[in-house]
């Protein structure tokens, strides 16, 4: 007798629970299924600062420098573990690359210059292991991964100068063109640092290429690698 008298108390007890659970808003429930589902997309845009790592042998250049570019991409992050700190983050973007360099006019204005911009722009998939953590309502994620990338276009801006080093600019042709040699296919490693409140965060990346952009032969010795550093604004899908 006891014993049904328990068991129809546990019985009462777990309907009145699931009826609680039954009447809470439609909002609070969607949230809490959209957090169990675990899958958050993301889309972030901000300027990338591209540069070469490439020992320029024209004797009429002066300097070269970042030359600024677009960082727009979408992604979503799947969690690995149920808490959230491990995530694995994939993503399309469009990313600007290249490089500005500054050359020395000649005679008879030797203290004249001209600047001559090499663009790359890249269709780009980068896929990263995000490490999360939390410090009062500040989420801060860091992450490590390669990227695929592709070049959809690209051009020349010469200025007027006609040639520099081993390169024909005159007429601002394509990076791709056979004045320029450059190549599509591009991949390498890249790193990312976000802080957040909410839903917005602030972060920076950068990406190392492993492939040498110039496809001539007469620069296969040569260390000639793209080199990209980002700073962005990140909206999170919650």
């Amino acid at each position: 007798m006891r014993v049904l008298l328990i068991l129809t108390a546990l019985f009462s007890f777990s309907l009145s629970e699931a009826q609680v659970v039954s009447e809470q808003p439609d909002s609070i429930q969607e949230e809490t299924a959209s957090s169990e589902s675990g899958l958050h997309f993301f889309a972030r845009g901000g300027v990338s600062l591209p540069a070469f790592f490439y020992d320029f042998e024209d004797p009429n250049l002066y300097d070269s420098r970042f030359l600024p570019g677009a960082n727009i991409g979408v992604g979503m992050q799947l969690p690995l573990v149920r808490k959230r700190w491990l995530l694995l983050q994939p993503e399309l973007k469009f990313i600007q690359k290249g490089m500005q360099a500054k050359v020395r006019y000649g005679e008879p204005f030797p203290n004249i210059y001209k600047t001559i911009n090499f663009r790359h722009n890249y269709l780009a998939m980068p896929i990263q292991l995000m490490f999360r953590f939390h410090i009062r309502k500040v989420w801060m994620e860091t992450g490590l991964g390669g990227f695929i990338a592709w070049g959809i276009g690209g051009k020349v801006h010469s200025h007027g100068v006609k040639t520099f080093d081993v390169y024909d600019v005159s007429g601002d042709p394509s990076v791709y063109s056979d004045k320029i040699g450059f190549r599509h296919f591009d991949t390498g490693f890249n790193w990312e640092f976000n802080v957040g409140i909410g839903k917005w965060a602030v972060g920076m990346s950068t990406e190392c290429s492993l492939v040498r952009f110039h496809k001539l032969t007469r620069l296969n010795d040569a260390e000639n690698y793209n080199f990209v550093c980002s700073c962005y604004l990140k909206y999170m899908f919650k």
